[in-house]
Parts: structure tokens; C-alpha cells; sequence
């Protein structure tokens, strides 16, 4: 069963898929990406510019270590961004919930490695 979807946040024009859309169409091409040796500090300066609300993290290999949600700066004390690094408080992604562009995006649907 095909849904119809609304996608769309803050300025950006709305648009309509058909659901389920492949990750391409529904992800941020390029998204701004924090490397994991930046401090707490230096990546919430460069989020508060961002209209990204999840960020990937990467390690000095370019590979994902995690993502870091621009809500979860409200968690930690200012005291402490200074001394944190970005990939020591990055949400882990474990690799069923990794996709390409071409994947499905919706839940439940088979990625093409699983076929």
C-alpha cells in the first residue's frame, strides 16, 4: 500500500512523494557532517547555523561513528562542552539502520543487501 507523504521543515518548500520513497528523496543530500575530534563546543557553534536537526559524526577514516541530535546540546552543562568531543556523545547507528541513497526509506521495507 502506497502512502502519500508531506515532507517539509521551517522555510523550505513542500513537496509530495510517493511513499515508500528511496532515501535520496527524503534526506538532506550532502548534510553537514562534524568530525568526532571537535569538542561539544565547536560543533554546537557550527549546529546553531545549521538547519540540520541530526548531524552525522565522522572519524578521522570519513567513516560514521554516530549522529549527534542538536537537542542533546541542552543536556550537556557548558561547563563540559569545551572538554567533550563530538564522538564521545554521538548516538551509536547500528548498520541496519545505515542507508544509501538508493535504499527505501520506509520502515520495514528490505534494504537491497538483505535481498
Amino acid at each position: 500500500m502506497k502512502q502519500s507523504v508531506r515532507l517539509g521543515r521551517g522555510k523550505r518548500p513542500q513537496r509530495r512523494l510517493r511513499w515508500p520513497a528511496p532515501v535520496a528523496e527524503v534526506m538532506i543530500p550532502d548534510p553537514e557532517l562534524s568530525p568526532g575530534w571537535h569538542s561539544v563546543a565547536e560543533f554546537a557553534e557550527e549546529a546553531a547555523r545549521s538547519r540540520q536537526d541530526v548531524f552525522p559524526v565522522v572519524g578521522f577514516d570519513g567513516e560514521l561513528t554516530g549522529v549527534v541530535l542538536a537537542s542533546q546540546f541542552d543536556d550537556i552543562p557548558a561547563s563540559d562542552q569545551a572538554r567533550l568531543r563530538a564522538d564521545k556523545v554521538a548516538l551509536g547507528v547500528r548498520p541496519a539502520y545505515q542507508a544509501a541513497p538508493g535504499d527505501p526509506a520506509a520502515p520495514g521495507q528490505p534494504r537491497p543487501a538483505q535481498w
